[in-house]
């Protein structure tokens, strides 16, 4: 049975760095999270379109729909809520019509910003069919999910998609240590965990393949960025497209394989 990769992407405001205290209109989040977007599209045309699930704000589909229904034709969309920033509990059903109206089809995934706590019976009564809301791992000041599975689970009667961790010491296979670590080493990680766990469910930004040189960030959240980390991902996938026995699936295709009660 082939092991599955889930390349996932949060699409999404560049509001980073207002967290930073670092003013950014929200034409400007608008635009350098659309840069990062089509630099991937573009990759990703380059790469044969390998199947991607793209959880996108419904703000930021309003504002870009031609891309989002672009992206409709090879990958699947699903949903980020309405905005980056804020978030109420409407959102959860409210962003799930708005995507749909916009690429005439279902939405049938979800994942919060920043993987944030928040009332999961939303999820169900909503109509979506699963969740990727969860990093089943510890993260100081951020998230503490060192007891939840780091294999899909039901909650609430819907399937919780965690992302990946690394088996046992339960290291995060996520976009700052895609950023931090020598490709060869985050490859490596990636292959023990898909022997173990049989998927890899990683999520990347957008903003992150844009030149964010001039913001005055952290270095672990820009750097690499723009064309190195595009360069990276493009290693990355072109490995995983040689390797026999690994495929590329949309979450959804993934989720409807699974069996479990």
């Amino acid at each position: 049975m082939n092991k599955t990769i889930l390349l996932t992407f949060d699409v999404e405001e560049f509001d980073t760095p207002l967290r930073h205290k670092i003013r950014l209109s929200k034409e400007d989040q608008l635009h350098y999270g659309h840069l990062g977007l089509l630099a991937v599209m573009n990759l990703l045309d380059e790469l044969g379109q390998p199947s991607c699930t793209f959880y996108t704000t419904a703000n930021f589909a309003n504002h870009y729909p031609d891309s989002i229904r672009a992206l409709a034709l090879h990958h699947e969309i699903a949903s980020h809520t309405y905005y980056h920033s804020k978030f109420r509990n409407e959102d959860v059903l409210k962003s799930k019509l708005c995507l749909q109206e916009i690429i005439q089809d279902k939405i049938y995934g979800f994942r919060m910003p920043n993987m944030a706590a928040f009332d999961k019976s939303l999820i169900k009564s909503s109509g979506y069919i699963y969740d990727s809301s969860i990093n089943p791992t510890y993260i100081p000041g951020k998230y503490n999910n060192i007891n939840t599975p780091i294999l899909p689970y039901k909650y609430y009667d819907i399937l919780e998609l965690p992302t990946s961790v690394v088996p046992y010491c339960r290291f995060p296979l996520f976009w700052l240590s895609f950023k931090a670590l020598p490709l060869s080493l985050f490859i490596q990680l990636c292959n023990f965990s898909l022997h173990q766990t049989g998927f890899l469910n990683l999520y990347f930004h957008p903003w992150e393949f844009a030149n964010l040189s001039q913001f005055n960030i952290p270095n672990f959240i820009k750097n690499p960025c723009g064309e190195d980390l595009l360069e990276k991902l493009k290693k990355f996938v072109k490995y995983y497209q040689q390797k026999e026995g690994v495929e590329f699936s949309k979450s959804i295709d993934f989720v409807r394989s699974l069996e479990i009660k």
